[in-house]
């Protein structure tokens, strides 16, 4: 069994979702600006409100990768870590064992969706100027995220990954040939 290496630094992820980010939120507040048609009003409030549930996301957003892969892969919750990496600071939820790529996919996804591109559509239909902060952050967040689902686009469905324990990205896990 070969383990072919498909991730980066967290340093280079953080570079690469600085240079992202501004892009990114740009996309989702011209919509929310020119559908809404009114004045967005930041006030101490608005401000305090998107300051805890940043907060809040931080946790939930690490809780999303988990539970998906406990449930998607049928796994044990001794399968999952989670920590700080010291450097960057970055909160990480480590899958100790090896899964599906499309499970590892899955759980990747889930925190950007859950809590970026859903809350966006509400705060799009709503107007409600701190939902729509809170999702550009949690969408800016998951920029990380998304760069694994970079690194494993032409992976197929049914090959077997491993979560890298210390870089943004995983291991692809390939059967010698006989």
């Amino acid at each position: 069994m070969n383990k072919r290496d498909l991730s980066i630094s967290m340093e280079r992820g953080n570079l690469i979702a600085l240079l992202l980010a501004v892009p990114i939120a740009i996309v989702q507040f011209l919509p929310f600006a020119l559908f809404r048609q009114r004045e967005i009003v930041i006030t101490f409030d608005v401000l305090l409100i998107v300051l805890v549930g940043t907060l809040i996301s931080i946790v939930i957003h690490e809780i999303l990768h988990a539970l998906t892969w406990i449930v998607a892969g049928r796994l044990p919750r001794s399968a999952v870590k989670f920590g700080i990496h010291r450097r960057t600071l970055s909160p990480y939820t480590h899958l100790k064992v090896p899964v599906r790529v499309n499970v590892y996919r899955l759980g990747t996804l889930m925190p950007g969706f859950v809590l970026g591109i859903l809350p966006y559509v509400v705060a799009l239909i709503t107007g409600h100027v701190p939902l729509f902060m809170l999702s550009v952050l949690n969408t800016l967040s998951a920029l990380g995220d998304g760069i694994i689902l970079w690194l494993l686009r032409r992976v197929p469905p049914t090959v077997q990954v491993e979560d890298h324990p210390n870089r943004i990205g995983c291991y692809v896990i390939e059967s010698d040939p006989m």
